[in-house]
């Protein structure tokens, strides 16, 4: 299932969205967005990888079940 949402963006960055879209790089604004969210939640993930070895390596970490224990 899908939602909407409405974003306000800064004219300068609209334009640049824009010229991504125009280049072919995205097919539409909303795709280049989805794509930076992925990112941004890949990028969390990997965070929290790293915070967990670390605490691992320092001897006070915590178990996890699964990788659905990191959300």
């Amino acid at each position: 299932m899908r939602s909407t949402i409405n974003i306000s963006l800064p004219e300068k960055l609209k334009e640049e969205l824009d010229e991504e879209v125009e280049k072919g790089n995205f097919s539409s604004r909303s795709e280049l967005v989805r794509a930076a969210v992925r990112y941004w939640k890949e990028n969390e993930i990997v965070k929290r990888i790293y915070e967990s070895k670390e605490q691992v390596e320092q001897g006070r970490a915590k178990k996890l079940d699964s990788v659905e224990d990191l959300n």
